[in-house]
């Protein structure tokens, strides 16, 4: 996201790459991200919600990063 509290504002094509688009915010900024034009309009439509799952995905990533560090610091002192 450009500025926090900032929602996109439409969706743009990408210049490169056919069939892929990008989120324009109020400033004129793009999005880092490509997305498909169905992906754009459900982020753009539900952007509350969709803040809310990548965060949630970015906890879970970091519970997954835990336990296999766990799982390898147990292997590297002789544990399974």
């Amino acid at each position: 996201m450009s500025a926090l509290g900032q929602k996109p504002t439409n969706i743009v094509p990408d210049r490169r790459y056919p069939n892929m688009f990008r989120l324009r915010w109020r400033n004129g900024d793009l999005s880092a991200d490509m997305y498909n034009l169905t992906r754009a309009n459900d982020i753009l439509r539900n952007y509350d919600r969709y803040l809310a799952d990548m965060a949630t995905a970015d906890r879970m990533k970091g519970n997954v990063l835990r336990r296999s560090e766990k799982v390898a610091d147990a292997k590297f002192q002789g544990g399974r």
